[in-house]
């Protein structure tokens, strides 16, 4: 058995963002001829670039361009995160919650509501400094789930405080994001329910006042407001807010390994 688990900006339940590089939403895993996905899935450069300098095609590099077998088919990280893929494994009983394992996910978020009236979401200005993210946020933070083929199942409303309205009127954490994945998606495995989830939003709180006893067969989801989707890892920043998100992390499991 698996004592802890902590996930960050884990996709769960997928993302929008593959379908938005090119996966067809209608027909995943096909993947849409010259998309960005389609470049980067099947050798499409290469095939351009072998155009461009024997101004002749090969059989292979035609095919390459237009369609891979490796790039559309189900057994590939594409699908793997579409909102299809994640229903299949959740239906199949995946991530359901073990009584004794201790749970944790750390979801950052770059965007906020165009209005108080819209659902939509933008990314923050400040975080413009990294283009590739702020773009793929406000697109994101747009995106129309009514495409959607087969539609997923989120829209059987989550029983969860962040969740609103009805099928109709989705909450804001569809389209709130870090960039690359929404924030209901890195919440955890499966619908929201009152007794396996507690949501922590960490920021603006005292330090010592961010980490509640953890007890195993709940997830605790902490939010990071202001936040990308690279803001605490890979890579060393020195910022205080990732200084102390490793002090809170080290705290919670010295807690975890007090109660084993």
């Amino acid at each position: 058995m698996i004592f802890s688990i902590n996930a960050i900006s884990a996709p769960f339940r997928g993302t929008q963002l593959v379908y938005l590089l090119g996966e067809r939403a209608d027909a995943a895993p096909a993947v849409r001829p010259l998309s960005v996905g389609s470049v980067l899935g099947n050798g499409s450069i290469l095939s351009l670039i072998y155009r461009l300098s024997f101004l002749k095609w090969s059989t292979f590099m035609q095919t390459a361009l237009w369609k891979s077998d490796w790039a559309e088919s189900r057994d590939a990280t594409p699908f793997d995160v579409t909102f299809q893929a994640a229903d299949e494994r959740e239906s199949d009983g995946e991530g359901v919650i073990e009584p004794e394992t201790f749970y944790q996910s750390h979801v950052a978020v770059m965007t906020r509501q165009y209005s108080k009236s819209s659902r939509m979401q933008m990314p923050t200005l400040n975080h413009i400094t990294s283009p590739m993210m702020y773009i793929c946020a406000r697109l994101m933070g747009k995106f129309d789930y009514s495409i959607l083929r087969p539609s997923p199942s989120f829209h059987q409303l989550d029983d969860c405080v962040f969740t609103t309205g009805s099928e109709t009127s989705m909450g804001e954490e569809y389209w709130a994001n870090d960039g690359v994945v929404p924030i209901f998606s890195r919440w955890h495995p499966l619908p929201c329910r009152r007794d396996h989830c507690r949501h922590l939003e960490t920021t603006g709180q005292p330090d010592e006042d961010r980490l509640e006893t953890p007890r195993p067969g709940i997830w605790y989801v902490n939010q990071e407001d202001d936040a990308h989707h690279m803001s605490l890892v890979p890579l060393w920043t020195n910022t205080d807010r990732q200084k102390q998100w490793w002090k809170r992390l080290g705290r919670w499991l010295s807690t975890v390994e007090e109660n084993r």
